[in-house]
């Protein structure tokens, strides 16, 4: 029996690739309105927490990469 190709669909909500894109995700993701100076320093502050932004990104490439591989 012969199969076909495989689709796999990897997703993630995002997040900013580097820290000075945080205000720009931010008012991405609030449907263009942009954050307020305490939202925006409340935020920055957990992915300063985090090293400066998260690791989601990474991980879904790595996700991605993994998944290629095995298939």
């Amino acid at each position: 029996m012969s199969t076909g190709p495989t689709g796999v669909v990897v997703m993630a909500y995002g997040t900013p690739a580097h820290p000075d894109e945080i205000e720009a995700y931010y008012t991405h993701i609030r449907r263009g309105r942009p954050p307020t100076t305490e939202q925006l320093a409340n935020l920055t502050a957990r992915y300063d927490a985090l090293g400066g932004t998260s690791t989601l990104a990474a991980r879904t490439r790595d996700q991605v990469a993994s998944i290629t591989s095995a298939l």
